[in-house]
């Protein structure tokens, strides 16, 4: 199945917020490793959380669009390089890993497992606060390193964000799925 999706793939999509290259990204990277072919578009997005929605909803729309036949997807971090195993405010919540996903145009042969699936995105709440950034951040500055940036989260801080946005979030789905709220969000 790797020679398919090598043979197939159009673009690569790739995700990190922890690549150590600024540019090229790791699309680049990943495109010589897995040996792709030189007509193979490479896409580098430096995302953390919603990487996963956000590439899904490029590579959906890439390939809606005509724009790509089979669309690669592959996310990977590793934070544990940036924070100390002692720092309990990060190291119990971030972790390494990498997954990978492929959005294709047509059914795919040779994966007996895989079925087509509809996507549709029903709600797009991205509640981007970029003056708040500074709540969940991986950066050089004082508390790093030159060679080794740092980690640091306000816990407090990144909930208080997520429980303001919540109410709006849901009431956004429901107006626009038609379900009906059992409870008024407060």
């Amino acid at each position: 199945s790797r020679g398919l999706i090598r043979a197939k793939c159009d673009l690569l999509l790739a995700v990190s917020s922890s690549f150590d290259n600024v540019t090229p990204g790791l699309a680049s990277s990943l495109h010589d490793t897995l040996k792709l072919s030189r007509e193979c578009s490479v896409l580098s997005l430096n995302d953390a959380c919603t990487g996963f929605v956000k590439s899904l909803n490029i590579a959906v729309s890439m390939v809606a669009s005509g724009l790509a036949k089979d669309v690669l997807a592959v996310l990977a971090d590793t934070y544990s390089a940036f924070y100390s195993v002692g720092d309990i405010a990060v190291s119990t919540l971030f972790s390494d890993g990498a997954s990978s996903f492929l959005v294709s145009k047509s059914r795919p042969v040779g994966f007996p497992g895989a079925a087509p699936i509809k996507f549709e995105a029903v709600s797009n709440s991205s509640a981007t606060a970029g003056h708040l950034r500074s709540i969940l951040e991986i950066s050089k500055d004082a508390g790093s390193t030159a060679e080794f940036p740092s980690l640091r989260m306000s816990g407090g801080a990144v909930y208080g964000f997520v429980l303001a946005q919540a109410p709006t979030v849901v009431s956004n789905l429901v107006e626009k799925t038609g379900l009906i709220e059992e409870e008024k969000i407060r």
